[in-house]
């Protein structure tokens, strides 16, 4: 069971990373919630161990998709703040030993 849950988490970061590529973060992301939203809809009307264990790996192997595009976006997000936090306290030395 591990072992397949591997293979599955492996191939989906590579298919997601083909995707990533073609289309945009905002519609693999809208996309892999909107399809584990509904993957665990279905969860719940299950009634047999099959079911469950279909609708686990199917559901971790969407949620893959949504790696990629949350990757991308934190890395964007923390070179901004980064730099911004940089440059403001570059400029607060500036001005404390000129000014100060």
């Amino acid at each position: 069971m591990i072992c397949s849950a591997l293979l599955r988490y492996g191939m989906s970061k590579f298919v997601s990373g083909v995707l990533g590529a073609k289309f945009s973060p905002s519609v693999l992301l809208a996309g892999g919630l909107m399809s584990t939203a509904l993957i665990n809809i279905a969860f719940g009307f299950g009634t047999s161990l099959t079911w469950f264990c279909f609708f686990w790996a199917l559901n971790g192997t969407l949620q893959v998709r949504t790696v990629k595009c949350v990757g991308m976006w934190v890395w964007v997000w923390v070179w901004v703040w980064v730099w911004v936090w940089v440059w403001v306290w570059v400029w607060v030395w500036v001005w404390v030993w000129v000014w100060v």
